[in-house]
């Protein structure tokens, strides 16, 4: 070895790796020929190129995989209690996507969260679940736009989640909203009163949010009528239509659809303002007055399902 230490401090790198090849193939107990100058080395019986065992196998020469990618991401956020089938179908998609970029957003997320493992909000029990999925939901995001969130914003989360562990709806809401405070140019969206009404909700109003935030907005009610009882039919009212839009949502307890309705307004979600306007009418008058009911959703409700509901 002295010699090719004197030639290393000498700067003669050619002839320390011809060296270097030389001695390998006696270390693994392997007979291989050798070129000068580093030239390409083939078997004597194939056509095909020898590949010393420094070089690695063919995967080491291509993309990594996506897999590979997702457990190199779990293993850059440090995941610990995760099961790795749970942190491949969480990180798998976005790595196939995104590739190498979700290594850095991963290594950003890892960075902003750190902070929180001092803390006393449990964050231990739920934090390998929220840096998979916060991971996943940012890939897309230049890693430099990844942030620490507002602490009064992650530490309410956190507890949040404690209680929702096995709602995966409530779940998705909790980091959709942190993965907004995490998201440099999206992060003022994040208002740290949505942390209070997703923990005043429901698994089944979690459902029945998701479907509203897929076709309505503040600009189109859910439901809308004139209040004409001499004309429309109880089956038509919107608090019948609502008891059936409930129902194509899938949710558990079919009986609290009108408590539901009363939740989401009381929480500013939802709301019912009635609006009037004239009609002709076959009078003796001429025109008559009409007022129209209407579900819609709110501007808060709009900011709400934007951050906590649809895709980041």
């Amino acid at each position: 070895m002295e010699p090719i230490v004197n030639s290393l401090l000498k700067g003669d790198y050619g002839w320390v790796m011809e060296e270097v090849l030389k001695l390998w193939p006696k270390l693994l107990g392997v007979t291989v020929p050798i070129v000068s100058n580093l030239d390409v080395v083939r078997q004597p019986t194939t056509n095909n190129l020898y590949k010393p065992p420094c070089c690695g196998s063919d995967r080491l020469m291509e993309t990594p995989k996506a897999t590979d990618l997702a457990e190199q991401t779990a293993n850059a956020l440090g995941l610990s209690q995760l099961a790795p089938a749970l942190y491949q179908d969480l990180l798998q998609p976005a790595a196939r996507e995104t590739g190498k970029n979700i290594l850095l957003v991963a290594r950003a997320v890892s960075l902003g969260l750190s902070p929180l493992n001092a803390t006393v909000w449990g964050f231990e029990q739920i934090g390998d679940f929220l840096k998979a999925k916060i991971t996943a939901k940012l890939a897309r995001k230049p890693p430099e736009e990844i942030q620490g969130p507002a602490r009064v914003i992650a530490g309410p989360v956190v507890m949040g989640m404690v209680f929702a562990a096995e709602e995966p709806h409530l779940r998705e809401m909790y980091a959709n909203l942190l993965a907004t405070a995490m998201h440099g140019p999206s992060a003022g969206t994040a208002h740290p009163s949505f942390v209070q009404t997703i923990q005043q909700l429901s698994a089944d109003e979690a459902r029945i949010l998701q479907e509203i935030s897929k076709a309505h907005t503040s600009a189109k009610p859910i439901f809308e009528q004139e209040a004409d009882p001499d004309r429309i039919k109880p089956e038509m009212g919107i608090p019948e239509r609502w008891r059936r839009f409930c129902g194509n949502c899938g949710i558990q307890q079919g009986s609290l659809a009108d408590a539901y309705c009363e939740n989401l307004i009381r929480l500013g979600i939802l709301g019912k303002p009635d609006s009037a306007r004239s009609k002709s009418s076959a009078s003796a008058i001429g025109y008559r007055v009409v007022t129209t009911h209407r579900l819609v959703v709110t501007r808060y409700g709009d900011f709400f399902l934007d951050v906590c509901v649809r895709v980041v």
